[in-house]
């Protein structure tokens, strides 16, 4: 089944944006109403330098409204082209000030706009991103000097995320991006950097999610080995956990935080919990909810809440409350300590003294298996299969003589049918001459 299908992926509807202030509206003024569409990344950083948030939106608006795809027939691959290097100018601008990641708020409006325009072509773009993106995930948790979580990752999934339904069962453009971040949560490396950034990804993945409600078990195991990993001792090990964290003793723990401090710990602590009571909020209908936090309900009993802050502390109130309300009750599914005892079948009757027979032109030829039948027995066999056969033939006779009665009758019948409609049409004749 292919999930990367362009033609059925279709953007979010257009949302309002707040109204601009007097010294934007000023602003704004200076900046020309009539732009040409950029060939390069180039000429788009010309455009877009030493402008704010605002105004660098206004110069994209004002780009696709002067080349809009119905006013010549290539502006539509300018504006693809377009789409492309807005997505590069938000990779440079977040690579150079981590600050400017507000852009991608101010930068949605515009980007969905160009995406309405040319569904394939953006979302082909944002696919052939999503598979780069994977890459460096994957050459970054193999070489510790690359960054834990790629600038091209981050921008891609905001801007995915603000331009795309996350709601739909299948997206050509969400599953993916969904896929990448299970994918960067299961492989997470245990160091404060990739924990971080994993909390930034599960804080993202909640956004996913808020409407449908999917289920990705790679979420609640994440956040509960970043409890699990925070309050563990040095003599403890890490269990009832799936990979990063199964197996993970004290003393690795302490490896982990040991150049951050307990600052770290506290912060991925208050986090983490808040981050679990939304996850709750979505998964409280679940069938499996007792189950699936369980892991998180072993490890919250050791956190001690007055480390925690005044946000953390509310989440963690409610969620240690609604996790004992619902402790798992049902029994743990166990092989049978005894083989089940086979039904009882019926044996077959068999007759050991039963002979076949074969249907001959003359009557029936017994062929004898063991004792055979007498000469009156198969006399009267033969007797009775002659006057079978007898009857049939008279029932077949009388079948052709009951037809052939019938149609005597029904040829009678016309007959004088013919004679009568000759008279009435004479005595007809007659009166109509007098």
């Amino acid at each position: 089944m292919d999930d990367t299908a362009p033609a059925k992926v279709m953007p979010k509807a257009s949302r309002k944006l707040p109204k601009p202030s007097g010294d934007e509206v000023n602003s704004s003024d200076k900046i020309p109403f009539t732009f040409s569409a950029p060939a390069s990344l180039d000429e788009l950083e010309t455009l877009l330098r030493d402008k704010s948030a605002t105004q660098q939106t206004l110069v994209l608006e004002r780009i696709r409204a002067c080349n809009h795809p119905k006013l010549a027939a290539g502006n539509r691959q300018k504006m693809a082209n377009l789409f492309t290097f807005v997505m590069d100018y938000l990779d440079v601008a977040v690579a150079a000030d981590s600050s400017c990641a507000a852009l991608i708020d101010s930068f949605s409006r515009p980007l969905l706009d160009l995406c309405r325009d040319n569904v394939e072509e953006t979302t082909q773009c944002m696919q052939e991103r999503i598979a780069e993106c994977r890459e460096l995930a994957a050459d970054s948790h193999k070489e510790a000097a690359l960054p834990c979580l790629p600038v091209k990752m981050r921008t891609t999934l905001q801007v995915a995320g603000a331009i795309y339904s996350t709601s739909d069962f299948r997206h050509g453009v969400i599953t993916p991006a969904i896929i990448l971040m299970s994918q960067y949560l299961a492989n997470c490396a245990l160091h404060t950097n990739w924990l971080l950034h994993g909390l930034w990804i599960c804080q993202l993945l909640l956004k996913y999610i808020h409407q449908s409600k999917r289920f990705v078990p790679e979420l609640v195991n994440f956040l509960s080995g970043v409890v699990a990993l925070c309050v563990a001792d040095a003599k403890d090990t890490l269990v009832r956990l799936t990979p990063p964290f199964s197996g993970t003793t004290g003393q690795q723990r302490a490896a982990v935080f040991s150049n951050s401090g307990d600052l770290t710990s506290t912060r991925l602590l208050n986090m983490s919990i808040q981050l679990l009571h939304q996850a709750m909020g979505l998964y409280t209908t679940q069938t499996s909810f007792p189950e699936l936090f369980a892991p998180a309900r072993y490890y919250l009993k050791r956190v001690h809440s007055s480390s925690l802050s005044s946000e953390a502390q509310d989440s963690y109130k409610l969620l240690t409350a609604r996790l004992a309300a619902t402790a798992p009750t049902r029994p743990v599914m166990q092989m049978l300590k005894r083989k089940p005892r086979p039904v009882k079948l019926c044996e077959p009757s068999v007759d050991t003294r039963y002979q076949f027979a074969r249907k001959t032109t003359a009557g029936f030829s017994f062929e004898r298996h063991g004792a055979g039948r007498n000469q009156a027995e198969r006399e009267m066999t033969k007797l009775k299969n002659k006057v079978k056969k007898e009857k049939k033939s008279a029932m077949r006779e009388l079948k052709k003589d009951s037809q052939a009665i019938g149609k005597q009758m029904l040829r009678e019948q016309m007959e004088k049918d013919a004679t009568r409609k000759k008279k009435v049409n004479s005595i007809i004749h007659d009166l109509r001459q007098k």
